[in-house]
């Protein structure tokens, strides 16, 4: 049951990122200076979790997929607010959807997670939406 706590607390916060990025862009503020924020608050919030409520251990691989993951997330950030800029929100929102399905996929295919009707039928009506979506231009 926690888990879908958590889960509709991860729509409800990625939603209004979201949101907020599209006003940012609307407004014409600057969303360089926002992204900056968000992931420095991010970083501190999650510091301070750790240090209170978590264990922190560092090692090389935790490092390196840290750095990695933070590379990642600049260019994910970069390429969204710039898709966000030129582009209709329910497209690129949709497309970031994606970033969700292929790691979902990826664990199928390469880590023996099971493929349940409910994750195929998820897959099936995240490409229909993408190719629906995608007739609006």
């Amino acid at each position: 049951m926690a888990s879908y706590l958590y889960m509709l607390l991860t729509l409800i916060f990625s939603s209004a990122v979201g949101l907020l990025y599209k006003l940012a862009g609307i407004r014409r503020y600057n969303v360089i200076v926002i992204s900056l924020l968000y992931f420095a608050v991010a970083s501190a919030a999650l510091f301070l979790y750790i240090l209170f409520f978590a264990s922190f251990q560092l090692d090389v691989i935790s490092i390196c997929t840290g750095l990695l993951g933070g590379l990642c997330a600049f260019g994910a950030t970069w390429a969204i607010l710039n898709a966000l800029r030129f582009g209709k929100v329910s497209t690129s929102w949709t497309i970031f959807g994606l970033s969700l399905v292929i790691p979902t996929m990826a664990s199928i295919i390469f880590w023996g997670e099971r493929l349940t009707l409910t994750k195929g039928l998820g897959f099936v009506l995240v490409c229909i939406s993408i190719a629906l979506i995608g007739k609006d231009r």
